[in-house]
């Protein structure tokens, strides 16, 4: 098992790259700039809430202007069981995941990609206060596995037809709030289930096996991939 902590550390290369790659066991990381995370048998717990770019100031027409850099990449491929991960604002690659996926990415980009092997059969969830979330994945899977995209008051975009991914617009809870959604149609049209869903899945409750994608604000994307040829 690994750890990685940035704890007493007085580091702030912001240039600074950390890759870990064929750990035979799970990995923790606390805080550090990982960009990469290859080949885990185990899983893997990652806390990125800190800002690991640089931030500047510009003078111009009276104003000072205070500003943080561009988000680096992320990538974490090829786990064998769970991932979950905490960040503030990542471009966050994700493939090849064998568990569970759990992450909040607040306010960075979030891509998954899945291959001809994916399943989903427990509850999963990508969330995000207001950055993008995009799923992509073949046809054949996209249209097989239970999938609920939610946003409040953001965008969703799919190209899947509605008898694989239902539309939706309700509101809901106290206080209320209104969501949107494409998902996976009930078998029973009567449920309450899908209502119930988006806030069970922010606030990662007991709910049925199913990737749930939510991005209040920010962007929710379901896109296949071509065909092979």
């Amino acid at each position: 098992n690994l750890l990685l902590t940035t704890q007493e550390s007085r580091n702030r290369d912001y240039a600074g790259r950390f890759e870990v790659r064929q750990i035979d066991g799970n990995v923790s990381v606390d805080q550090a700039p990982v960009r990469l995370l290859d080949e885990i048998s185990g899983d893997v717990e990652i806390t990125a809430t800190d800002e690991f770019v640089n931030r500047g100031t510009h003078h111009e027409g009276g104003f000072r202007t205070a500003h943080s850099y561009e988000m680096h990449t992320t990538t974490i491929s090829n786990v064998k069981k769970r991932l979950v991960g905490s960040f503030l604002r990542a471009d966050l690659r994700l493939r090849n995941v064998g568990g569970a996926i759990d992450v909040h990415n607040e306010y960075g980009i979030t891509i998954l990609e899945l291959n001809d092997h994916a399943e989903v059969d427990q509850p999963m969830r990508i969330i995000s206060d207001s950055g993008e979330i995009k799923v992509t994945g073949p046809r054949s899977v996209l249209k097989e596995i239970p999938l609920y995209a939610y946003t409040t008051c953001g965008t969703l975009r799919v190209d899947l037809s509605r008898e694989v991914l239902d539309d939706i617009n309700f509101s809901t809870g106290d206080p209320r709030r209104s969501w949107s959604g494409f998902v996976t149609p009930a078998e029973d049209r009567f449920s309450m289930d899908r209502f119930d869903r988006p806030q069970q899945a922010w606030e990662n409750a007991e709910r049925s096996p199913g990737l749930d994608l939510i991005s209040r604000s920010g962007r929710v994307e379901v896109v296949t991939l071509p065909p092979v040829e």
